[in-house]
């Protein structure tokens, strides 16, 4: 089997989906040993900072974290803009920290963007920050392994009244005032196991050190009931329900707007690199396009000049009039777009249908509570 076929047998198998393969799921069993000794290191790393052996350091300004508890997929940078945005509403100055994920950014602290210019390119700042910057104006966005350094430098340097701290469930340097985990209602937990064996970074259980539960993908058509998402082990403080809408589709080329609802009817190319590429191909049938083709690379994945060019090539070839693809990926290809086709960006938004004055109260309950103290939650 060729590389790539390898790569997606074990991203299917550790979604919980069938490969096709049994032998290539039987060569997966040594993993489960992995993922053994990889859930003691998380229990351990965990009880040292409980037990005290290593600190969680407090910020002079409210912290609010976004993370979940799978790698990839659940919409965090979506999360992030909205909770951004909700809190600008309120006069609020904030910032976004990053760990900058295969960043190229090499000093202690990157700063992205600094609220009014873009300042590092997708490469050095990573895909994710990269978006996050060209969408939030007024907000710095800022990039480093250790997250605290940046949240620091944040609040010092752009004296914002908060940070939001992405994909920050994991990381137990920087305490949070608001701890917000995401469940993907499509597939919440994949195959249930562990990383290298699954796609669960911790354990269930630990559903329980949130504040609150976001549910994502709510309208997806594979969203599933809450009874088979939350545990009746483990019921969070609150929990809400948001859905990923369509925004605005992009021209790469001209960076003009038009509704999602121009590809109805249109032969559509499509291709992402993102950790579930369903979540990319539902809205494009939904928004009633025709899909000529769809192809899916890598999540976080970095674009040649000659990728672009067998993408308008197999296009072309199944009769297709435009070429669509996320948000993150087209930040990464306008500097090298071939010409014979169309190419566009589909924007999408984390929306709350319901419930949305509660969860902003949420956001806000720290600038009313905060005291100088130890950390809520670990």
């Amino acid at each position: 089997m060729k590389l790539e076929g390898l790569r997606q047998a074990y991203s299917r198998a550790v979604r919980g989906e069938p490969t096709g393969h049994r032998l290539l799921e039987a060569l997966f069993a040594p993993l489960e040993a992995a993922a053994l000794i990889y859930g003691v290191a998380q229990a351990v790393r965990l009880w040292s900072y409980r037990a005290g052996l290593r600190k969680t350091k407090r910020l002079g300004c409210p912290v609010i974290s976004v993370g979940n508890l799978t790698w990839g997929g659940t919409g965090k940078t979506p999360a992030v803009m909205m909770i951004a945005e909700l809190l600008k509403s309120r006069g609020i100055r904030v910032a976004v920290v990053s760990r900058g994920y295969k960043g190229a950014g090499e000093a202690r602290v990157n700063v992205v963007s600094d609220g009014t210019r873009v300042l590092l390119t997708p490469t050095a700042a990573g895909d994710e920050p990269f978006l996050l910057a060209e969408h939030l104006r007024g907000v710095p966005v800022l990039t480093s392994r250790r997250r605290y350094l940046a949240a620091r430098y944040a609040w010092s340097k752009f004296q914002v009244d908060a940070v939001v701290l992405d994909d920050g469930f994991q990381h137990l340097e920087l305490a949070r005032d608001v701890n917000i985990l995401l469940i993907d209602a499509t597939n919440p937990w994949g195959n249930g196991k562990l990383i290298p064996r699954g796609m669960l970074r911790e354990p269930i259980s630990q559903m329980s050190r949130a504040d609150a539960v976001l549910l994502t993908k709510c309208n997806h058509p594979k969203a599933r009931a809450i009874a088979e998402v939350i545990p009746r082990t483990v019921q969070p403080a609150e929990l809400f329900r948001s859905t990923y809408t369509p925004r605005a589709l992009v021209n790469l080329y001209t960076n003009t707007l038009a509704e999602p609802h121009t590809l109805q009817g249109k032969r559509v190319y499509a291709f992402c690199g993102i950790a579930d590429p369903t979540s990319f191909e539902a809205p494009i049938l939904a928004l009633g396009a025709r899909l000529a083709g769809f192809r899916a690379y890598p999540d976080h994945y970095n674009y040649t000049a000659e990728d672009l060019e067998l993408l308008e090539g197999e296009a072309t070839m199944k009769d297709a009039e435009l070429i669509v693809t996320t948000g993150k990926d087209g930040a990464k290809i306008k500097g090298f777009l071939p010409r014979k086709l169309p190419f566009f960006q589909l924007d999408a938004e984390l929306e709350l249908p319901e419930r949305k004055e509660d969860f902003l109260n949420l956001l806000l309950s720290p600038f009313a509570s905060r005291t100088a103290g130890p950390a809520k939650k670990d």
